[in-house]
């Protein structure tokens, strides 16, 4: 009789077909114990723990492991399963079509699997660096902006043992009415694009597929709540817009308020969006801000009703280069605060090259289709 053979039943610690053999060859018509379970800490600081159930006919032994405690660690599993009498076992396999020599180990081979598998997962914070960037290019529907900074700032999280850190910005559903032939703006409660199902769906895959990397990072939505008053506050709504605001944000998960986030860098802020909003035509030049009135003009008389009058165009600038002035400044602020952004604006590339005109070395990712 052949013994102390070990078979791999399973590379993920449960579930499969060899797994629920080999639990039911153990279990089959005899008493079984199960071990209190054994955790391990390793002089790396590696966590293992070993789970058993024995019984007459051998034991099952389930051994998982992680780099360190915190849950986001990646992590690997494993299920062996080491009859009593190896021939017993083998002809049970076989007579459910399951071959035996595709799971056989030997006592060495055992050793050899198992700590091949475990250091593999040990040195999952440096491998995943690599899955983590691979997926980044690859997810993305352009081309992403500075990947070699992308990928020195995730070895540098990984050499800290910090997440990486990625921002979104979530903007308000801005409204317009006509009054008095001039715009009154309000914030609106109506969908915005990423709380569409299509886009919404995208964002779930992402979260999950960024998680399967083992590279831990941190997502955040950053709520634009100073569009209203900062863009648009001379045509605004004179009733308080802040509970529209804050009913919006409750839609909103793991979201941030630029608000706050701006007063860190208060200063930085007004300067940079005065020097942007005074040099707008040299940064962007002029067609691309004529565009931007057109653009903004045809909204006001197609779906406004307002006339074409020099005031009303005069609105149209002034509102296009703030907004040209709001992105460029958020731009070194977003660079200090985030490792990369996300953009899911319909036009992604064109709002990535005002967010990066006072920050070239921002990390622009481009996950969302335009």
């Amino acid at each position: 009789m052949r013994d102390n053979e070990y078979y791999v039943i399973s590379q993920t610690g449960f579930g499969g077909r060899e797994f629920r053999v080999g639990e039911r060859f153990i279990k089959r018509n005899v008493s079984v114990k199960r071990i209190p379970r054994q955790a391990l800490k390793t002089v790396d600081g590696s966590f293992v723990t070993i789970n058993k159930t024995t019984s007459s006919r051998g034991e099952l032994l389930i051994i998982k492991a992680r780099p360190n405690i915190q849950p986001s660690s990646p992590k690997t599993r494993m299920a062996f399963l080491r009859p009593q009498d190896p021939d017993e076992f083998e002809n049970y396999l076989t007579e459910r079509g399951i071959k035996p020599e595709q799971i056989n180990l030997t006592p060495l081979s055992f050793v050899l699997t198992t700590l091949t598998k475990l250091l593999t997962e040990r040195n999952e914070g440096v491998l995943s660096t690599d899955k983590l960037f691979s997926f980044i290019l690859r997810e993305s529907f352009f081309p992403p902006q500075n990947p070699e900074i992308i990928r020195a700032r995730i070895e540098k999280r990984a050499t800290e043992n910090q997440p990486f850190r990625i921002g979104c910005f979530s903007c308000l559903n801005m409204k317009c009415l006509m009054a008095n032939e001039s715009p009154l703006y309000y914030v609106g409660q109506g969908e915005n694009r990423l709380e569409t199902p299509r886009i919404n769906r995208r964002t779930q895959e992402l979260v999950n597929q960024l998680t399967t990397t083992g590279f831990p990072f941190t997502w955040e939505f950053i709520l634009a709540d100073t569009d209203a008053e900062e863009i648009y506050g001379d045509w605004l709504d004179s009733t308080d817009q802040t509970p529209a605001i804050l009913s919006y944000q409750s839609r909103i998960k793991s979201q941030r308020l630029w608000s706050l986030l701006r007063a860190k860098y208060l200063s930085q802020y007004q300067t940079d969006f005065n020097s942007a909003y005074t040099n707008c035509e040299q940064l962007v030049g002029l067609d691309y801000i004529r565009k931007s009135v057109t653009k903004r003009l045809i909204y006001f008389t197609d779906k406004v009703d307002l006339p074409d009058t020099p005031q009303i165009r005069e609105i149209c600038k002034i509102t296009a280069k703030r907004i040209i002035a709001s992105y460029a400044a958020q731009g070194p602020i977003i660079d200090t605060e985030y490792d990369c952004l996300i953009i899911a604006d319909p036009d992604p590339t064109r709002l990535g090259m005002i967010q990066s005109l006072l920050a070239p070395q921002l990390p622009i990712w481009y996950p969302y289709p335009g």
